[in-house]
């Protein structure tokens, strides 16, 4: 389940990538908001109901004042303590889903509201504004909470949920003008809005992973489980999805029809149109067919919650975790939709670098994508397959930053100067403006001497390489690794040369050059 933001769609703790990074302008001191007409309003003065989009003002008018009560007896019977009113509060409310049909949010959005509650109050601490009660909230603590996190540049994506949070538990605790919108509280509205292209792969294949190992892997630990990751895989369909899957009522003959655990309600169908489909549906029934509810489960009296916290648990457990493979559940979904576009297009997706296609052919990739993952605007599509736009901008941000953090850096340019190395070369995926990950490899060359071999310099130079290596190291925050040019130069690997570090550069260079240290 996802946090709304503002009618878009939310996002959910399994979802990468898809952040902004806040521009310059956005750390300038924030204007005053204005009305339609360009007249300035201010962020105290209660906005009428009428005012808004179209899911704000449904929601104050739906929501408002729900929690007022339960606050009130427990503000009494926790003077004092807001961390165990936010647990009380949230343990006793039931939230409501903010689009779609009538029904409350899953567990992973309680969850994300109780974190961000948390964190405020935290975060107020920080600021020397700290609160006793929840109630005390008020505009002011809100405006001050954007401007901290404007400063420690957020992401768009972070903000605009914690600017949700904020302003739903504001209406619920019956202050509907508490958190004015994101859009009114920076300095550049437009570098704060999310963008929702992918702007790199989060299949699991992008991670060199084998989803069929992995799945294998998960039989081990419950056959069921495994089952509700083949759905994933060949389906499409979310974690609750799978494992709220009806195999009996879903199968409609050539469509699989997924109609629970859906986001918004919203029910779709998804061809079953492969021998692994057909397979896959018959075996889910056999399982299903051990229990009255016809469930796709191994515990048929387990609670729907207890159900999805034990598959994420399982997961978990067989390694499928950011921190551990640099993957989640949601990548399968990921993997789903590039293939789809891929089968559709006859190109794989601007994300995983296909080419620029007709605007016809990759619209109707776009659709089928849209659609068979259960979105209503196909331009949410670009979420998982990319666009080449965008990505072309990430990139190039990308290689600016490097480029800047690796030549304009005083101490680590003498650290290179020392070195004398002649060239460096930044060297694989991080070359062509991908972000750069847990390690990164720079290549070089270093002079030769009269009657001295290339190769022989190359490695009686290592040593200077690796102290190089070492402070880059130090200035990027991830583990540099040296190489010598010739064995990686030629190849498929991708190459960014490093013109800042070279020693014709350096030598014309004074030795304080840098900007940064």
């Amino acid at each position: 389940m996802q946090v709304q933001v503002e009618g878009s769609a939310g996002q959910s703790p399994q979802q990468a990538d898809l952040d902004m990074a806040p521009q310059e302008a956005a750390f300038q001191a924030v204007p005053k908001p204005v009305n339609k007409g360009g007249r300035p309003r201010r962020l105290d003065k209660p906005m009428k109901l009428k005012e808004g989009p179209p899911i704000l003002r449904a929601l104050r008018a739906r929501e408002l004042g729900l929690g007022v009560k339960l606050l009130a007896s427990l503000e009494r019977r926790y003077k004092g303590d807001p961390f165990t009113q936010i647990a009380e509060f949230f343990g006793n409310f039931t939230i409501p889903a903010a689009t779609g049909r009538k029904r409350t949010v899953g567990i992973l959005t309680e969850k994300i509201y109780v974190d961000q509650m948390n964190v405020l109050v935290k975060d107020l601490k920080r600021l020397n504004m700290g609160i006793q009660n929840l109630s005390e909230i008020s505009t002011r603590h809100i405006k001050a909470l954007t401007d901290l996190y404007v400063k420690e540049s957020y992401s768009a994506s972070s903000l605009a949920k914690k600017n949700t949070v904020q302003r739903r538990f504001g209406i619920w605790i019956g202050k509907p003008d508490l958190a004015p919108r994101l859009a009114d509280l920076v300095a550049n509205p437009h570098s704060f809005r999310r963008h929702y292209s992918a702007k790199v792969s989060k299949a699991w294949s992008a991670k060199q992973i084998d989803p069929h190992e992995l799945i294998q892997r998960m039989k081990l630990e419950c056959p069921v489980a495994a089952m509700h990751l083949e759905f994933q895989l060949l389906f499409g369909l979310r974690p609750r999805e799978a494992v709220m899957m009806k195999p009996f009522s879903a199968d409609q003959g050539n469509v699989l029809f997924v109609t629970d655990g859906t986001k918004g309600g919203r029910a779709r169908p998804v061809p079953i149109d492969t021998p692994a489909k057909r397979d896959l549906v018959e075996r889910a029934k056999a399982v299903a067919a051990g229990n009255a509810r016809r469930v796709l489960t191994a515990k048929p009296s387990q609670p729907l919650h207890a159900a999805v916290r034990r598959y994420y648990h399982l997961a978990h457990k067989v390694g499928i975790t950011k921190s551990e493979l640099g993957i989640t559940l949601h990548g399968l979904r990921h993997h789903f939709a590039n293939e789809l576009y891929k089968q559709v297009t006859g190109f794989d997706s601007p994300v995983n670098g296909g080419p620029v296609l007709d605007p016809e052919l990759a619209e109707r990739g776009a659709y089928a994508v849209a659609e068979q993952l259960g979105h209503a605007r196909k331009a949410i599509a670009s979420a998982y397959i990319g666009h080449h736009r965008t990505i072309s901008l990430a990139r190039k941000a990308n290689i600016m930053e490097l480029l800047g953090r690796l030549e304009k850096n005083d101490s680590l340019l003498s650290v290179v100067r020392e070195a004398g190395l002649a060239e460096w070369w930044v060297i694989g995926e991080p070359a062509g403006g991908a972000p750069v990950g847990a390690t990164l490899q720079l290549a070089y060359r270093a002079p030769v001497l009269a009657g001295q071999e290339q190769m022989s310099a190359d490695v009686a130079s290592m040593p200077q390489a690796l102290r190089v290596a070492e402070a880059a190291g130090k200035a990027l925050g991830c583990m540099v690794l040296p190489c010598i040019a010739s064995t990686v130069l030629g190849s498929a690997l991708e190459t960014l040369e490093l013109v800042g570090w070279d020693a014709n550069v350096l030598a014309k260079q004074p030795a304080d050059s840098g900007t940064n240290s």
